[in-house]
């Protein structure tokens, strides 16, 4: 038989070896677990900054569209006003044809507008924007003076009540 000063060391040099690899093996674990969670939060928050910096940069640009839009439906309020006069009352409200640069403006602010609305996360400003081109279709569609000045009345105080929920938004953001 071994005497016991030979395999005794031997026995506890190899049982703190893999006790101590074992420890070390569970503290690699347990450090790459916390590094894969903040990598995980780290690239949320980057992709919510991201969102966030995209939204932004959407409402700009929506506020901007949508006062082009409301300008040039003014200005189609106005070439169907002075068309009307122009003729003394003799044609119908509304019948004369846009001149082909308002015409094609109108058309492309519409197509941005619809764009932009689509990437809006937030949904009263979306039904905000629904509202102002209903509007317009409503004055490029109007069979009388009134009907186009009560559009274009509302037309002003919605646009209003949709750059106050953009600022509000960008505000919040």
């Amino acid at each position: 038989m071994i005497p016991v000063e030979t395999w005794f060391p031997v026995v506890t040099l190899l049982a703190g070896t893999s006790i101590g690899g074992v420890l070390e093996a569970l503290r690699d674990n347990r450090a790459l677990h916390r590094e894969t969670i903040a990598r995980e939060h780290s690239r949320l928050e980057t992709d919510r900054l991201r969102k966030l910096e995209f939204q932004k940069g959407t409402l700009i640009e929506l506020q901007d569209q949508c006062t082009i839009l409301t300008r040039q439906i003014g200005q189609m309020h106005h070439h169907d006003m002075t068309t009307f006069y122009r003729a003394l009352q003799e044609e119908r409200w509304g019948v004369a044809q846009l001149p082909n640069g308002l015409s094609d403006a109108v058309l492309s602010s519409t197509q941005q507008v619809g764009k932009l609305q689509a990437r809006v996360a937030d949904d009263t400003l979306r039904h905000l924007v629904s509202q102002l081109t209903s509007i317009y279709a409503q004055v490029s569609v109007a069979k009388s003076e009134e009907a186009s000045k009560l559009q274009m009345t509302k037309l002003s105080a919605l646009i209003e009540a949709l750059n106050s929920r953009v600022g509000q938004l960008l505000r919040e953001a």
